[in-house]
Order: C-alpha cells, then sequence, then structure tokens
C-alpha cells in the first residue's frame, strides 16, 4: 500500500502560513479563504500526525516542529517550481541563455568573446541584458526572465549554491600608447601634472583610492574628465582623451592587443569580485560550464598579460 504524501498546496499553504505569521494574512496572499487555509494546514497536520500550530485566541504560534519542517517543505516547493519550468522548456526545445550583466561586463568582455561562447554552446540562442553598473543585489524587476547574471559583488557577501566565483577584481589604470608618449611616459608623480583623469560616475573615488595606493598620496592631476560609465571611460581612454581606471579582468585582450596600455604597472587590489549566478532551473543543465568558461577565459586573457603586476 502506497502511503499518502502531502501535496503542493499543502505544502505552499504551510510555507505561506509561516512566512506571513496567520491564516489570514496567507488567504490573502494565496487568494483563497481563511477557513480554506485552516482547514489545509490542519489536514497536513493529519497527514503528518504532528501539530504544526498552537491555536491561542490571539492568533496561532507555529511549534518547533514546524520551524524544523519548513525549510525541507520550501527546498520541495523549489524543487517542483524547477521541474514545471523545466518541463516547460523541454516541451518548447527552448535552448535560449539570457545573460544579465553589468554594461562594463557585457561590452568590454563578454561582446568580443560572442563567436567563441556560441561555439561553446551550439544550439542555445543567447540574449544579453545590461544594467549601467555598479554593485547590485537581488533585482526582482530585472531577473524574473534571466537565466544567469554576472554580478560584481564585495568579496565578503555570501554567493550561496547558486552562484560561482568567477574572477576577484583589480583596478588599472590605462590609456592609448599614443596618449602615454604624450605625457611623456610612464605617469608618475612627476608627470601627473600634464594627465588628464578619465573618471567613471558609477565608481567613486577609484582614482583616488589608486593614487594614494600608488604614490602615498593623492597626487594633484591636470585635469578630470566624469563619464557615466567605466565602458566609456576605456573607450575614451582608447581613443586619447586621457587615463582610465579600468576593471582589470574586463580588459585583457585589449592590452594584449595593444588597443590599451598600462600608465602604470600598479594595480589597486580591490574588495570586490565577480561571481555566476543561477536565476532559473531551466538554466541548470548549461549555468556550471557557462560560469566555467568565463573563469577559465578570464584565467586566459591575464596569463598572457606580462607586464600585470604580482601585488594585485
Amino acid at each position: 500500500m502506497v502511503s499518502r504524501l502531502p501535496t503542493t498546496t499543502m505544502l505552499e499553504v504551510f510555507d505561506a502560513v509561516m512566512e506571513r505569521g496567520g491564516f489570514l494574512k496567507a488567504s490573502r496572499y494565496l487568494n483563497m479563504s481563511a477557513p480554506a487555509v485552516s482547514y489545509t494546514v490542519k489536514s497536513l497536520e493529519q497527514l503528518l500526525d504532528i501539530e504544526l500550530f498552537e491555536r491561542r485566541p490571539d492568533g496561532i504560534v507555529p511549534t518547533r516542529h514546524a520551524a524544523d519542517l519548513v525549510g525541507d517543505a520550501r527546498h520541495i516547493i523549489e524543487r517542483m517550481r524547477h521541474m514545471k519550468e523545466r518541463a516547460h522548456d523541454l516541451s518548447r526545445g527552448d535552448h535560449r541563455l539570457r545573460i544579465l550583466t553589468s554594461q562594463a561586463f557585457a561590452s568590454l568582455w563578454l561582446l568580443p568573446r560572442m563567436v567563441d561562447l556560441i561555439e561553446t554552446f551550439p544550439g542555445w540562442h543567447v540574449e544579453v541584458i545590461s544594467w549601467t553598473g555598479g554593485k547590485v543585489g537581488q533585482r526582482d524587476d530585472r531577473t524574473a526572465d534571466i537565466d544567469v547574471e554576472i554580478r560584481w559583488i564585495d568579496e565578503n557577501t555570501e554567493i550561496g549554491e547558486d552562484a560561482r566565483f568567477v574572477a576577484q577584481d583589480y583596478a588599472l589604470a590605462v590609456c592609448s600608447a599614443r596618449y602615454l608618449q604624450q605625457i611623456g611616459g610612464i605617469l608618475c608623480e612627476q608627470n601627473a601634472g600634464a594627465a588628464t583623469a578619465v573618471n567613471a560616475l558609477n565608481w567613486p573615488g577609484t582614482w583616488q583610492r589608486w593614487l594614494v595606493h600608488t604614490f602615498g598620496r593623492d597626487v594633484a592631476l591636470h585635469d578630470m574628465i566624469d563619464l557615466q560609465t567605466t565602458s566609456l571611460c576605456v573607450q575614451a581612454a582608447a581613443g586619447g582623451v586621457g587615463i582610465a581606471m579600468a576593471h582589470g579582468p574586463l580588459i585583457q585582450r585589449e592590452l594584449a592587443q595593444g588597443a590599451l596600455v598600462l600608465a602604470n604597472t600598479t594595480a589597486l587590489p580591490l574588495r570586490e569580485r565577480y561571481v555566476a549566478v543561477r536565476h532559473r532551473a531551466a538554466s541548470r543543465n548549461i549555468f556550471d560550464e557557462f560560469a566555467l568558461w568565463v573563469s577559465q577565459n578570464m584565467k586566459t586573457d591575464a596569463a598572457v598579460i606580462e607586464c600585470l603586476p604580482d601585488d594585485r
């Protein structure tokens, strides 16, 4: 004889009551009547032969059994959602990989490698969605239909089981070879007064931190031009406008190909890192391979740059 198991509805109602703290609040969230919520919870208690909530005149109080079991219930619900999403994609033959990342990562690193990405994952339709940059937490309005996100976070931030480390970030001062000759060679205290800094508004304070780290003090520069994003700054630097502060892992190819040169060989160590975050269950079968592809390409890029400092 097959024993009865809790239904998904029972578990979802149990989870909602725990999350909202009462039958009435849970009923509003679930669009059910309060008596229906109470009946469903009671049915789950009878099935499990355990009391999940103490009924009191002023409301309900979860028992220690409820606290112990709610994690299991949420895990089962999440797995069922994953199964539904996966079945939906299989029925459509969907092989779409929708990537959310910063404008800098997309324009400077990912798009120049799109041919290799497509060849590495044949049959997958790749879409890239970008935001202007800066640190980002949970972006509910942007990640509802996203498969994978490349996120820039503080190194002490816990990333969870649905995320993979990609690369540690560091800052480099870069410019065109022609501009380096124009200021008289490598950027130092003696020629700083002739240099123009191209500053990213979405990366505030980085120039000052780099100057103090490199010269021991905030050295005065000739001028500073403000642009909205780091990717715009890098493009301006490549065009000879001045010296930009760039994310080291993102501009290795430009350095290798000579489109950019190091204005100074000192790198500013940063507390931030890049991680790949999986958002949808449907991307589970490609997520680890994609994260590994990004990580390996970044390591390969860094390996061809001989002039990078050791203190990053």
